[in-house]
């Protein structure tokens, strides 16, 4: 699935690129219904169980033209496995929960504890409450920007059903990868600069 679009401006002197998120998060938090709104502004209302899909946006964006791959993956239990063959070549993930349902943000935790083991943390995350719209809210704001804060990420909370909020999850996410490839480029990344290169 493919879409074009805008984000962040400018033109596109600096040439194309691609960059590759992956979307996480437990089964029926809207994981789906949020990348479908932004690539392709739509929202479907039922529940259909997701196996790994991947969506394509082009985009302007800082002086270039992306090429944005989205791995749309299954929704995670407790105990099931990442897929580690989608997210190794991520350059940032979302991780999703739905702000009516606290065990899917209580199910952050494991997630992200598998994803460190298996990847690391120096890449850009952010936190996404999604179904603001719905009335029966069980997870506060305050408590998803807590959490945010303890593990170093962004947050943000949106409605995939009106699109309150979707578009901007995924500027802050593409600025905050090309914030960390500019530091590990100009040698202020972790690694003080070494074997860097630009990508």
């Amino acid at each position: 699935m493919s879409s074009k679009g805008s984000a962040g401006g400018g033109g596109r002197s600096g040439g194309r690129r691609q960059r590759n998120i992956a979307v996480l998060g437990y089964w029926n938090v809207g994981k789906t219904s949020v990348v479908q709104r932004y690539v392709n502004d739509a929202f479907t209302p039922k529940y259909f169980p997701t196996i790994e899909q991947t969506y394509h946006k082009e985009l302007a964006f800082q002086n270039m033209d992306i090429d944005l791959v989205i791995t749309d993956t299954a929704g995670q239990e407790e105990y099931s496995l990442l897929p580690m063959h989608a997210l190794q070549s991520c350059d940032g993930y979302l991780l999703v929960y739905a702000v009516n349902d606290s065990n899917s943000f209580e199910g952050l935790k494991n997630i992200y504890k598998k994803l460190q083991e298996n990847i690391g943390s120096t890449r850009p995350i952010v936190i996404v409450g999604n179904k603001v719209d719905l009335n029966n809210r069980q997870v506060p704001k305050e408590k998803g920007q807590e959490l945010a804060k303890r593990w170093e990420m962004l947050f943000a909370e949106c409605s995939a059903c009106s699109g309150e909020g979707v578009d901007e999850i995924f500027t802050d996410i593409l600025a905050k990868i090309e914030q960390e490839r500019r530091l590990v480029y100009s040698g202020g990344g972790k690694n003080g600069g070494k074997n860097c290169a630009l990508m």
